[in-house]
């Protein structure tokens, strides 16, 4: 069974999230715990910064993987990630370039060298590579292994499809953070079922400023809405955000997966080397390039 996102204009091999970037102000120590309602708008003018400031980032991804029912041999892949605005969201492309220590491919950074350049429908080629990618991926079919996904229920657009409820205070890196966590209300869900109905919340770990820190994004499709067992999904994709000394901004650092259905399956990614590249987003879009 196939799990797919529905975020708004993000449609991607395995993508569909929403914005990466943003500078992060300085947060004072020893104010007072912000109410939700003002968490919710801070985090969303947060988000807002994001799709604004943002063109293009294109990162190195190492991910590992171990667990019950793995469905190959890999154990860990080497890929280059590249996110592109879209409209309300985000299309992330992964082009592996190494399998269990053993490259693939060149390592040419042939996803930025294309966008870099554009002629003709970018995404089409951008999304031929990504699908070359696909033979790699690690247990059952999904889209929602992404670092950004999470951010998608906390823009302004979507924040009224969940409730929010503060949690507790906790620190992260010495920065006082406040724990928020959300259910989805709103159907159909913004994650897609090929059978059954998807149950999404989650968890934010959200500085006075409205900068995240950390998110965590469970999804369910419990037994009663599926006519099988294997059918069943059960997991979580948490992920860790720091600051990146070269981009000076916030950054996924590390997204870790659990899943206890169809298949146990653990999977570890770590994310380093992040660059900008200058692309216009609006014109490829124009240019057949997968507006929608």
């Amino acid at each position: 069974m196939g799990v797919r996102a529905r975020v708004p204009a993000a449609i991607g091999l395995v993508f569909l999230s929403s914005h990466l970037y943003a500078s992060v102000p300085a947060v004072r120590q020893n104010q007072p715990s912000p109410s939700l309602a003002a968490l919710l708008e801070a985090s969303a003018g947060y988000l807002d910064h994001y799709a604004k400031a943002l063109s293009a980032v294109v990162a190195t991804e190492a991910y590992k993987f171990h667990g019950s029912s793995i469905l190959n041999s890999y154990k860990s892949l080497q890929s280059e990630v590249l996110l592109v605005g879209a409209n309300e969201g985000w299309i992330e492309f992964r082009d592996v370039f190494e399998v269990d220590g053993r490259p693939v491919r060149d390592h040419d950074a042939r996803l930025q060298a294309l966008f870099a350049n554009p002629s003709g429908d970018v995404l089409a080629e951008a999304q031929k590579i990504a699908n070359e990618s696909a033979r790699y991926n690690m247990g059952f079919a999904r889209t929602i292994n992404v670092p950004t996904m999470a951010l998608s229920y906390l823009t302004r657009h979507l924040q009224a499809r969940s409730t929010f409820r503060i949690e507790g205070r906790e620190t992260i890196d010495q920065v006082p953070v406040t724990v928020v966590s959300f259910k989805e209300t709103a159907q159909p869900s913004l994650i897609r079922v090929a059978i059954g109905v998807a149950q999404t919340s989650g968890r934010y770990w959200i500085d006075d400023a409205g900068a995240v820190r950390r998110t965590e994004l469970s999804l369910k499709v419990p037994r009663g809405t599926v006519n099988r067992q294997s059918e069943v999904v059960n997991g979580d994709v948490r992920v860790d955000y720091a600051i990146d000394p070269d981009l000076r901004m916030l950054v996924p650092s590390r997204m870790q997966e659990h899943y206890d259905q169809p298949q146990r399956l653990d999977g570890d990614a770590a994310y380093s080397h992040f660059r900008t590249f200058a692309v216009d987003v609006s014109t490829l879009m124009r240019k057949g390039g997968g507006g929608r």
